[in-house]
This record gives C-alpha cells, structure tokens and sequence, in this order.
C-alpha cells in the first residue's frame, strides 16, 4: 500500500525532511529550514504546526502539542536537549545540563531519542558509551544508568575545522549502543557487544538486546534478534505480544513474546533460564526467522 502526504504548501521547501506518526497524528519535520506540520492519519494533509520558531538537529513527538528535540544551544554551541510546546503560542524549554560532555559536547553525546508511549517517558541512549537516561514528559525527574558494558567514556577522534568551518570525526568510533527501544518501564538496547560468556560466532548470526529496567535501575536480561538472509536489524519495536524488526527494506515480525514484556514488575532466574525460550519464539525455533 501507498500513502501520498500532501504539505498544505506545495512550494514548501526542506533540506532534511523526517516523517514521525503519532496518532492520531503525523507530522512532518525539517529542523533545519525551519518547520513542523502536523496532519491527521486517514486524511493525510499535512498542514502548518510550527514555523522558524526554534532550530533542532532530531525531534520526536511526545503528543499533538509537544515535541522533544535536540538543538545546538546559542549559548553553550553544545548538543542541548529540549521541548517545544504550542497550541496558540509556543514555548521553547532547553537543558544544557542533560547531555553530560566528555570530549566535545557534540560528537561525543550523540546518541537516540526514544519514548515509552505507555507513560510518556523520555529516554536517550547515548551512542558511545556505557550509559542512557530517562526523564519525565516534562523533561524532569531525571535518572541515570550505566549499561553491563564497560565503556564509560566515548572512543572518538575530533577532526580541526574544515574549510566550510565543519567539525568531523578523524576515525570510525567505538559504537556502543545502536539502536532502542521503550516499552512499559523496560530499556532495550541494541549492544553487539559480546558478552564475557558469549561466542564472537553470534555476531554472524544474530544481534544482541540487553534489556534494562528503567524504573528499578536493574539490568535483567539479554535476547538475541536472529538476521534474515544475514542482514541484521537496523531498528525494532515491541508491538502488543510482537517482536517488529525493520530489516534491510523488510518488515519482520517475531513471534509472541508477551511472558517476558506483559508484566516486568519482577523477574527471577526462570526468566533468566528461560532466554533460549524465547530466542526460539521470536526465531520460529530453528535459529532463522
């Protein structure tokens, strides 16, 4: 199936365009030029939400009328977390504190936005190193974490200054976490980071989910997400009792996984003893999706 979306201006013009689904909403987003529209799923027009308000590098909806993004800040010229926030008139709240800088306070807490849509919870993970965060919707009550890995400052070169005056990493950096994901108190991340125990053979097969809970401060198990036709997943969600992978241009979609998500107020060493289990749920059993 196709979905044409139709910007209300037709001579809109964007440089970086993202697409995010809310609903009963969507939106459409350039924090470059820049803009927010915002339409209803089903009637697919996009009309004006936001425009030449505030400038933002990523941005994830919270709801219809807030947006949690991460900008440069004016004063600092470090990656800062914020909210945007309009109905009639729009407020722009910034943090400098969140992002926590080791090396440059750009390249170094770069990382992913992500959101628990059961309460509302802000989460970021940062990309190299050993540690997330999460915040209420309010972008307060924070709290800090640090992974089972044990990179605790980021693995990165920062190149001089290019002709055009861009900064740009010197070499490929140590990458920690790839990919996450919230659901109802629990942090998944996406490590392929082997553990002490683990054969280096798994990288071929699969990719490794360390799964955290948020709430309680707790790591409590890892999974493995099986690739198909040796391409790995590049993001995933939890979907009711559903595993959803995007992988390379397809959409898989792993077996019920619902003992292990519906209730996570506790879990004990059956959970633990119980991994294989689940790999095979989510991989049909024979190791292949």
């Amino acid at each position: 199936m196709h979905i044409e979306l139709k910007p209300q201006n037709t001579e809109l013009q964007y440089r970086s365009l993202k697409l995010s689904v809310l609903p009963p909403h969507f939106f459409m987003m350039d924090g470059t030029m820049p803009f927010i529209l915002r339409g209803k799923l089903g009637e697919w027009t996009a009309k004006p939400w936001m425009d030449g308000v505030a400038y933002f590098n990523r941005a994830l909806p919270i709801d219809s009328n807030r947006i949690y993004i991460r900008t440069t800040s004016s004063i600092t010229q470090k990656s800062t977390l914020g909210l945007i926030e309009g109905t009639e008139e729009f407020k722009i709240q910034l943090d400098t504190t969140l992002l926590e800088q080791q090396i440059d306070g750009v390249f170094d807490v770069d990382g992913i936005m992500i959101r628990d849509k059961i309460d509302s919870t802000l989460g970021y993970v940062y990309y190299y190193r050993n540690q997330f965060m999460t915040a209420n919707s309010q972008l307060e009550e924070l709290k800090r974490q640090r992974t089972i890995d044990t990179v605790q400052r980021a693995h990165i070169e920062v190149a001089q200054k290019n002709r055009e005056g861009r900064i740009q990493m010197q070499a490929p950096p140590l990458t920690i976490n790839k990919t996450a994901f919230m659901t109802n108190g629990l942090m998944l991340i996406q490590s392929d980071r082997l553990g002490r125990n683990e054969s280096k053979d798994m990288l071929d097969q699969a990719s490794i989910i360390d799964v955290y809970d948020y709430r309680k401060g707790t790591y409590e198990f890892s999974l493995y997400l099986y690739h198909f036709k040796k391409q790995r997943a590049r993001e995933f969600a939890i979907q009711g009792d559903r595993l959803v992978a995007l992988i390379d241009n397809s959409l898989s979609v792993y077996g019920t996984i619902d003992t292990y998500f519906k209730d996570n107020s506790a879990f004990d060493e059956k959970h633990m003893n119980n991994i294989k289990d689940l790999h095979a749920q989510v991989t049909g059993g024979d190791g292949n999706p």
